[in-house]
């Protein structure tokens, strides 16, 4: 089965909203490290990103946006087993505001290392806690992946329900590729559109 890489949630930008916080120095230092890994990370210098985001969680241990972000970095460089890990602890930390997006980051990243049915659960996670159109979508790409047809449509319809133009991404996306001449799935679309 031919691999489709799927894209992850952006870095969530916390520029200047952590360092509002008082904190002790250690932490004030992780999160200047932090935005600055986000810079670099936005401007796709990917090394340096890493060594802002490690340094930051070295700072400050249980900092799950920087695990989060890390994450994205080492996707975008298709290191998937790194993504993974750092996917995972981002997803583990309970009080991690965008604790959703960790979990479709983890799907995704399962997904784009060809590792399907892993990738389902935590996307079921994601959509459990906060339902997203994106979030429904990755879970249908999955399904498509795996040619699991009747699931597939039901998380298009789901993602269509929060945004109906969500169809309209499909017909482009090589995800859909496994099932596209499904005829339950070439009705699904043409009654879709």
């Amino acid at each position: 089965m031919s691999r489709v890489r799927l894209p992850i949630v952006t870095l969530p930008l916390v520029l200047g909203l952590l360092a509002l916080t008082s904190l002790g120095c250690d932490r004030r230092k992780a999160i200047d490290e932090y935005n600055r890994g986000v810079g670099y990370a936005q401007a796709g210098e990917y090394p340096r990103a890493i060594l802002a985001f490690e340094t930051a969680l070295e700072l400050r241990p249980k900092f799950p946006e920087a695990n989060n972000s890390l994450g994205y970095v080492y996707n975008q460089l298709r290191n998937y087993e790194k993504a993974i890990v750092q996917f995972q602890a981002a997803a583990a930390a309970e009080k991690f505001k965008d604790r959703h997006l960790a979990y479709q980051n983890l799907g995704t990243a399962y997904s784009n290392n060809a590792q399907y049915e892993d990738a389902e659960a935590p996307l079921a996670k994601s959509i459990e806690m906060q339902p997203t159109a994106d979030a429904h979508y990755a879970l249908a790409q999955v399904y498509a992946l795996q040619k699991k047809t009747a699931s597939c449509i039901g998380a298009l319809r789901d993602a269509m329900a929060l945004d109906e133009e969500r169809i309209r991404a499909v017909d482009g996306d090589a995800a859909f590729d496994a099932i596209r001449e499904d005829a339950e799935f070439r009705a699904f679309v043409a009654e879709a559109r």
